[in-house]
């Protein structure tokens, strides 16, 4: 009786310490270098005479390689990638600091000029995060979505 009150001791401790290793912080995903895959509003805004909802389709290539770093110390860079727009842009676009929640589900960014943006996490892994935000204009609310991977 000892023995089996002993195994199932040491099965639930195992059981325990693996889901602690896989119970990774939103906080601790953000982390990394990450490029936009998608970008999406809805409703759908006129761009160039027609109604579009995928702003990633219309975004020049120079646009899709930019990385947004999330450092460990709260900053935040969006830098140029290998292609720039114009080759007189800084290869830093924007700093500034960001920070989640107390439940992790949305994402504050504040950029060098204090402008505060608030972010909804939808999804996070370790290779992907979808998220989004809503804008007002003209009595209408936009609400943007983007995706970004693992640069």
């Amino acid at each position: 009786m000892k023995n089996l009150f002993f195994c199932s001791l040491c099965f639930f401790f195992l059981l325990v310490s693996c889901s602690k290793d896989n119970d990774i912080s939103n906080a601790e995903l953000i982390v990394n270098d990450w490029r936009i895959t998608a970008r999406t509003v809805d409703p759908p805004i006129a761009f160039g005479g027609t109604m579009v909802s995928d702003l990633y389709a219309q975004a020049e290539s120079c646009y899709k390689d930019d990385i947004i770093s999330f450092k460990s110390d709260g900053k935040y860079t969006v830098e140029e990638g290998l292609t720039k727009c114009d080759d007189s842009d800084p290869q830093v676009s924007e700093v500034g600091t960001w920070q989640l929640n107390s439940d992790e589900t949305i994402l504050v960014l504040t950029d060098s000029d204090s402008d505060v943006t608030e972010i909804n996490i939808v999804k996070m892994s370790k290779n992907s995060i979808e998220m989004n935000f809503i804008e007002k204009e003209n009595d209408v609310n936009y609400t943007y979505t983007l995706i970004l991977d693992i640069n």
